[in-house]
């Protein structure tokens, strides 16, 4: 959470290991910068998808003001979050 007392209360020498090495890196290989939080990962504003990979459901047509059959479904990569990627399906409420 953006206001969460563990951003950037990490050692201000830098976050290190067990045996004392530097970590360049968070658990998820996102870069640690400046003074590192605390715990497995840095906090990072959250934002828009870096990548959007479609995964079904795009080669529909349909009039205007009506439904599609079937939803469509994504994959998007946001290296913001702490899970990379996310799955996304989009489809007509009932």
């Amino acid at each position: 959470m953006e206001d969460s007392p563990a951003i950037d209360a990490g050692n201000p020498a830098g976050c290190t290991d067990h045996q004392g090495n530097l970590l360049a890196t968070d658990q998820r290989g996102a870069p640690r910068a400046g003074r590192c939080d605390i715990g497995a990962y840095e906090y990072t504003i959250p934002g828009p998808p870096a990548m959007i990979m479609n995964l079904g459901g795009t080669d529909q047509r349909t009039a205007p003001n009506t439904f599609f059959d079937l939803p469509f479904k994504f994959l998007c990569w946001m290296p913001w979050a702490p899970q990379w990627w996310r799955r996304v399906s989009l489809s007509q409420a009932h």
